[in-house]
């Protein structure tokens, strides 16, 4: 959870008969109550976990699950790389972009899961922990399929250094690599193409600077 985001939408295969949902408070001292195994009856089922603090102030986080329709036949015999076709994603060998900055582990999760419910997503970072915030150039994201599984690593366009933001430093970054200062590799390199032309030129790096002041967008 996002603690300032309270609604959230998460997609079920029509087959799913029961999920569970675990949320852990930040403070010990707050009382969690709605989580746990959660039977899916309906097609959508509402879900409110509500987070009390010591003080006695109670919050809720709604989630909808909505079960969706797939033939089952053609689904099972997709591998990842056919199911993302679907997902407004990018897919370049290893790589996967076309993600706005800002766009965090869940809303991702819930972009694939609409098109494609039945897949199994984990998102890590580079020390294989959890991410659960906001995505950033470098993040590991696993989704297995009923026939295989497939590991690409995130790469948002304009965030050169990978901490989740378009500053003025990943313009320096990219200055550096075409002054041949300093490398970009991996899914930095991708990064600072956000022309997406397979070179890393003036261009880019002015496309970075527009975006900084406002005047551009890439994703």
């Amino acid at each position: 959870f996002d603690s300032d985001v309270i609604n959230y939408e998460y997609f079920a295969s029509k087959d799913t008969k029961e999920v569970t949902i675990k949320a852990v408070a930040k403070s010990t001292k707050a009382l969690v109550t709605g989580d746990g195994k959660i039977t899916l009856n309906d097609n959508e089922t509402t879900v409110n976990i509500k987070v009390q603090s010591e003080v006695g102030n109670v919050k809720t986080y709604v989630i909808k699950i909505k079960k969706q329709d797939s033939d089952k036949e053609e689904e099972n015999n997709k591998n990842v790389n056919e199911k993302l076709k679907n997902v407004d994603v990018k897919i370049n060998n290893d790589y996967m972009s076309g993600i706005t900055k800002g766009t965090t582990a869940s809303n991702l999760n819930d972009i694939i899961k609409k098109e494609e419910p039945d897949v199994k997503i984990t998102i890590v970072d580079k020390e294989n922990k959890d991410v659960s915030g906001t995505l950033k150039t470098g993040d590991v994201i696993i989704i297995e399929s009923k026939i295989d599984k497939k590991t690409y690593t995130i790469s948002i366009k304009g965030d050169v250094s990978g901490d989740g933001k378009i500053t003025i430093y990943d313009l320096l970054l990219t200055q550096k690599h075409i002054l041949n200062k300093q490398s970009l590799n991996g899914a930095y390199n991708y990064a600072a193409d956000v022309n997406n032309d397979g070179k890393i030129t003036i261009y880019d790096l002015l496309l970075i600077q527009k975006y900084i002041l406002g005047k551009a967008s890439f994703k």
